[in-house]
């Protein structure tokens, strides 16, 4: 026989699960600007990269370069996850 009862727990994974969600949506602008951050980061790596291959060495520059910004967004990737909305 089939029925409906579910275990208490599971509602209040849900309810955590909707929280989380809640709180994106507040944090929604945010979470926006920081993607178009990214973008822009990833738009002028790509330009970067098109356009090393004119300079001697580029390659060691472009390296250095793509290390450095990695380390950036990793920074601020921990920071975000360390931040009290990121949270939850």
């Amino acid at each position: 026989m089939f029925t409906c009862d579910v275990s208490r727990y599971y509602f209040d994974f849900a309810i955590l699960e909707l929280e989380k969600w809640i709180d994106v949506v507040a944090h929604s602008d945010e979470l926006r600007h920081d993607l178009a951050s990214m973008k822009k980061v990833l738009d002028l790596m790509e330009k970067a990269r098109a356009s090393i291959h004119r300079i001697e060495g580029g390659a060691v520059i472009f390296a250095q370069f793509s290390d450095k910004i990695s380390k950036g967004v990793r920074a601020l990737t921990l920071a975000t996850l360390q931040s009290q909305w990121a949270r939850g």
